[in-house]
């Protein structure tokens, strides 16, 4: 009969190049505490002291679900943790596929569409917290994130949060109120979510001064961290236009961002490439995994035949591929017809794929592949979620 025995340790050298494994000569209940409830573990047992370990197949490449990690064991175990890690990665050679940017153009893609998205994108703002919990109309399409989590119930969901003005009044703390709300609407709907704070930061739309701007990004992610809040994960979106300051001005720390993001109006082959291959590279060279986190064809639309195929829709994939992008978000509109788009976006056209003659059924063609990963029911555990 083996004895009970309570094992606390402090993680330390896992993430900085030691080995990751920590033997532990007992048995019990294995507790340790992690530097950041973000990261992964493993675990290994053995029935007897001189090793032979084994692995736990129930707790391989596990998702951490607190900073203090409580596990009941029956035998002698070790654990492996790594820290810091990007959360909800695909695995390798997958990309997950997002839809958006409002629920009605989200469901009229559904119509004409083999697989439902992967993910479905909403916006809501730090100055209103709107639509999430009912529907909310502003010019720019309906949104209504608790509908699409009902309706797209095995797709994750991505959130654009909007803050515009508001950086030094969230350090004040007068918009508490309103971010938690948001971080408890994105905790219940018990999925990944992928939350893009202050989305577009460099763009000049947003105007954000970059040393607020990375305070106010750590500001949300220990709040939401202090309210154990473990399925949002982080993302670092940059517009990848002509830049106001270097990239790494703006950039919150390893720490606190888990996905680095850029978006693609342009065509990927135009001149504003160096620009979106500037953010690609910058992800490799942090290690974080990257996502189009905006996506359409600006000035090219879907309806063009052909041309819209060869000018935006063939060079996008290309780079899809040849970036590794992890996470690709596609905005389904016509951007000719929301009020709210309308004082700086003539000429750009009707993205929506289902009236597009040729590009409808080259992009189904594409969605096809095996390595765009769209819902389904094992969707989240493949997720690490």
């Amino acid at each position: 009969m083996f004895r009970v025995v309570s094992m606390f340790l402090l993680l330390l050298g896992a993430a900085n190049g030691q080995s990751p494994w920590l033997d532990l000569r007992g048995n019990g209940v294995l507790t340790w505490t992690n530097a950041s409830p973000a990261g992964r573990f493993s675990l290994e047992w053995t029935p007897r002291l001189d090793g032979g370990w084994r692995a736990w197949d129930f707790y391989q490449d596990s998702p951490m679900t607190a900073q203090v990690m409580n596990i009941e064991v029956p035998m002698y175990f070790r654990v492996s943790v790594r820290t810091n890690q990007s959360k909800f990665v695909p695995p390798d050679g997958k990309i997950l596929m997002m839809i958006g940017q409002d629920t009605n153009n989200i469901n009229r893609y559904v119509e004409i569409a083999t697989n439902e998205p992967g993910g479905v994108m909403i916006y809501t703002s730090v100055q209103l917290a709107d639509g999430l919990t009912s529907r909310h109309e502003d010019g720019g399409g309906p949104q209504f994130g608790q509908y699409l989590a009902d309706r797209y119930s095995n797709s994750v969901i991505q959130v654009g949060l909007y803050m515009v003005n508001a950086l030094l009044d969230v350090l004040l703390g007068d918009y508490d109120a309103n971010i938690d709300f948001i971080g408890n609407w994105m905790a219940n709907t018990h999925r990944p979510v992928f939350l893009r704070i202050g989305y577009e930061f460099d763009a000049s739309w947003t105007d954000y001064d970059p040393f607020l701007y990375q305070e106010v990004f750590r500001y949300i992610v220990n709040r939401y961290n202090a309210a154990g809040i473990t399925n949002v994960a982080y993302v670092w979106h940059s517009q990848a236009a002509p830049v106001r300051a270097a990239l790494m001005e703006w950039y919150p720390g390893d720490a606190y961002v888990d996905w680095v993001a850029a978006s693609v109006f342009g065509s990927p082959s135009s001149n504003n490439r160096s620009n979106l291959v500037a953010v690609a590279e910058l992800a490799r060279q942090l290690g974080k995994p990257f996502m189009i986190a905006e996506a359409s064809p600006h000035g090219i639309s879907a309806t063009n035949g052909v041309t819209s195929w060869v000018k935006w829709y063939e060079p996008t994939f290309e780079f899809i591929r040849d970036y590794d992008v992890k996470a690709f978000c596609y905005i389904n509109c016509d951007w000719n017809g929301p009020e709210m788009w309308q004082f700086n976006t003539s000429g750009w056209g009707d993205a929506r794929i289902q009236y597009g003659s040729i590009t409808k059924p080259l992009w189904l063609q594409q969605m096809a592949h095996t390595n765009f990963l769209h819902a389904s029911t094992n969707l989240f555990h493949r997720l690490g979620y």
